[in-house]
């Protein structure tokens, strides 16, 4: 069906010609995906499992798409020959615009589909891909002239079906699918590095931790926790040696993602926690001081973070984050000089950090 569909949707009447000379242009195609992140994962699956006409194509995510803006005319690299564009925002139906690098020929499908992105949407995904492209990058003449696109997304807002209507029923939509609020979770190893104090040597470690974003993938929620390496400082006083670990709990948001090859997406993260630290003292160069017992001590935190993240694969991500923890009350470290109490350590209330973060999807 789909082999004998393109050619009859392709004829445009327009006065045929000799062939003209292939291009020395290297061929390319940039395809961009409207849904969520994991919509652009299955995405790229798909089209990385086996060769893909004009090789590897550039990939690009976005969160909306005024059909119109296919016809818009911009400069073009010129290793991109074929643009495409995947809407993916209706569970139930996907829309497919294709355009040369100049804008002057145009392929638009509809795919009717299960929306639970199983084998029989992949295969039909698959095909209206490659057939379409292959169409576009093999013949100057196919496809729908920039006159007949601008009137027929004017006259209405659903192109052309490219499959027969009894091709719906083989699966039926996914009430699952389109009623989830859930789009996918993550598992994260991270490692987190902090400036406390001047007095006190960069505290790092260790990280692990799990997220959930929303189905529009733009909200979400984390939690984690953080093994912190003991650090050693000393004064005339006192010496002190501290190791202990973190806990964090909070929401997070993707405002929205980039429109480029790198494929960086923004989040942002906002939450509270606690630090457990052990404190253990030692002595300075003051051998009148006396030393108390090592103990433990617990602070409340309110986390911030903010960075990039570039999805690798289907499965696959990297994050870097910079923030800020902040602490709604001061600690500091003292020794008592009799009734007098002499500030020897004081970290800061404020302290800025990096998190650099590998995630995989666990669903």
């Amino acid at each position: 069906m789909l082999a004998t569909t393109l050619p009859a949707f392709a004829q445009t009447g327009r006065a045929t010609g000799p062939d003209k000379e292939p291009s020395t242009v290297k061929f390319g195609v940039d395809i961009a995906v409207v849904g969520t992140s994991s919509q652009l994962d299955w995405m790229m699956g798909i089209v990385e499992s086996g060769p893909f006409p004009g090789g590897n194509p550039r990939w690009i995510h976005l969160t909306k798409l005024e059909p119109m803006e296919i016809l818009r005319v911009i400069p073009e690299p010129r290793d991109v020959s074929v643009r495409c564009w995947v809407d993916l925002s209706d569970p139930k139906r996907a829309r497919l615009y294709f355009a040369t690098r100049t804008r002057e020929q145009f392929l638009i499908r509809e795919l009717d589909w299960s929306g639970r992105f199983d084998e029989v949407d992949r295969e039909s995904m698959s095909q209206i891909l490659e057939l379409s492209v292959s169409a576009l990058l093999e013949n100057d003449r196919v496809g729908l002239s920039r006159a007949e696109t601008e009137a027929l997304l004017a006259r209405t807002e659903s192109p052309p079906r490219l499959h027969e209507p009894e091709f719906a029923t083989l699966a039926e939509p996914s009430s699952s699918a389109s009623g989830r609020w859930i789009d996918n979770a993550s598992i994260s190893a991270s490692y987190d590095a902090q400036v406390a104090s001047f007095d006190l040597p960069v505290s790092h470690g260790p990280g692990v931790s799990m997220a959930i974003m929303s189905a529009d993938a733009r909200w979400g929620a984390w939690t984690s926790g953080q093994y912190r390496f003991p650090l050693s400082t000393s004064a005339p006083a006192a010496s002190m040696r501290i190791e202990g670990f973190a806990t964090r709990i909070g929401f997070a948001y993707r405002p929205f993602a980039s429109a480029t090859s790198l494929g960086a997406e923004w989040e942002g993260r906002l939450g509270a926690g606690l630090d457990f630290n052990h404190v253990r003292p030692g002595p300075g160069t003051d051998a009148s001081v006396v030393l108390v017992p090592s103990w433990w001590s617990r602070s409340l935190v309110v986390s911030a973070m903010v960075g990039p993240r570039w999805q690798r694969g289907r499965h696959w991500s990297v994050g870097v984050r910079a923030g800020v923890d902040v602490l709604p009350e001061s600690v500091h470290y003292d020794v008592m000089n009799g009734a007098q109490a002499d500030r020897v350590f004081s970290p800061w209330r404020l302290r800025p950090g990096m998190q650099v973060e590998i995630a995989a999807r666990a669903w």
